[in-house]
């Protein structure tokens, strides 16, 4: 009889025996998440990009009906936790668990199987070692929803009931995040400009546009930490906002494939690009040097011999030394003015980002040192057997 069926299908697939009632027999407690994965730290208060965290993210990564905290990984890895039950069983019962996890962004899914256990007391501890297929995250960053599935069986895995339900928000990553401490806000940022990307060529450039590029920049404060350039206020000169480009590109997780250099403006009407400070071009101010004739206030240098090359500011807002950029690829990504153009690394790709910023460019000497930190420089009336190069765009 259909009785006698239900009855004997009950029996194949027993359940445990009823703890408390009006009690779920076993709910979800916690999870603790192991693998290729990278601690990220809890955001200060006030959450900035300045602030370089509070300490760790809590450990473990979801405790039920209180948190769950993001996930880092290295892209072409598996994630793998161990999971605490509570339980409200009289007597003991024989169970085995499955976590289905899905990642939202591809639909890829990752099914895990316990052991067996025999469960008694008040909890049980459950670990989730292998992925039953082998699957692994994509190979490209990505910022995403970790959306997991509780379950258990009490007939050796013939069928399962739900426990709970989850989700982490999960980054993946090229690689070991550095570039500075490793926040949530900034690694949400990094991996939402490069969600998708893999091709460290196309991580520059997403980065560039969307960190660098597009934003414009006073250039007279200089920010520490430098992710601070990435804050409301954030105020830089063009080496912190190329720095944060790095401190953004390692971020990802990738050793930093480009270099620095700086461009600037030379007397042989060209421009050169070189990969450290101070090698700009100087001439003696002395009297009777390059057309100086008097030693006098507002006219040439009071303060020391020589007098340096300066570019001039097409914001106004006063004289630029060289130009800051990454480069990558042959290919220079500049630091100022939120240009979202890149030039090549060639003569004319220099001389380009050089009138990019500049007005014209001038000689111009140390008019006032008494506050040596923010130096007073004033232009050369005296232009010597260099003419002002006006080097508009």
């Amino acid at each position: 009889s259909n009785e006698v069926t239900a009855m004997l299908a009950q029996n194949s697939s027993p359940d445990p025996q009823p703890g408390v009632e009006g009690q779920p027999l076993i709910t979800l407690y916690s999870a603790t998440f192991s693998g290729t994965k990278y601690t990220v730290q809890k955001d200060g208060n006030p959450a900035t990009y300045a602030s370089n965290g509070a300490g760790g993210v809590r450990s473990p990564e979801i405790l039920q009906n209180q948190y769950a905290s993001p996930l880092c990984y290295k892209l072409g890895t598996t994630p793998t936790c161990t999971a605490v039950f509570n339980l409200n069983i009289s007597g003991s019962v024989t169970a085995q668990f499955k976590l289905n996890a899905v990642l939202a962004s591809t639909g890829l899914q990752f099914s895990y199987v316990s052991q067996q256990y025999t469960l008694s007391g008040s909890s049980v501890s459950v670990a989730f070692p292998t992925e039953l297929n082998g699957t692994v995250l994509p190979a490209r960053i990505d910022n995403t929803n970790f959306k997991e599935t509780w379950l258990v069986s009490y007939d050796g895995g013939n069928s399962y009931t739900q426990i709970a339900n989850t989700s982490n928000t999960m980054f993946a990553v090229a690689g070991t995040p550095s570039g500075g401490s490793l926040t949530s806000m900034r690694i949400n940022r990094v991996t939402s400009d490069c969600r998708t990307l893999s091709a460290p060529a196309d991580v520059v450039n997403a980065i560039w546009m969307n960190t660098i590029g597009p934003l414009t920049y006073n250039y007279r404060n200089m920010q520490k930490p430098i992710w601070a350039n990435l804050d409301p206020s954030g105020t830089g000169l063009c080496y912190d906002i190329i720095t944060l480009m790095d401190n953004a590109i390692k971020m990802t997780g990738l050793t930093s494939p480009g270099t620095f250099v700086y461009c600037y403006p030379s007397v042989n009407m060209t421009s050169f690009a070189v990969s450290a400070l101070n090698a700009e071009d100087f001439r003696s101010c002395k009297i009777g040097d390059n057309g100086h004739t008097a030693k006098t206030s507002g006219s040439h240098a009071l303060f020391g011999p020589n007098e340096l090359l300066f570019s001039v500011d097409k914001t106004g807002q006063g004289t630029n030394i060289l130009e800051a950029c990454y480069l990558f690829n042959r290919t220079l990504y500049p630091g100022g003015e939120g240009s979202t153009t890149t030039y090549p690394y060639t003569t004319e790709g220099i001389q380009r980002v050089v009138k990019t910023i500049t007005s014209q460019t001038e000689w111009h000497y140390l008019f006032d040192n008494s506050d040596i930190t923010n130096p007073i420089y004033t232009n050369c009336i005296t232009p010597g057997p260099y003419p002002e190069a006006v080097w508009g765009p």
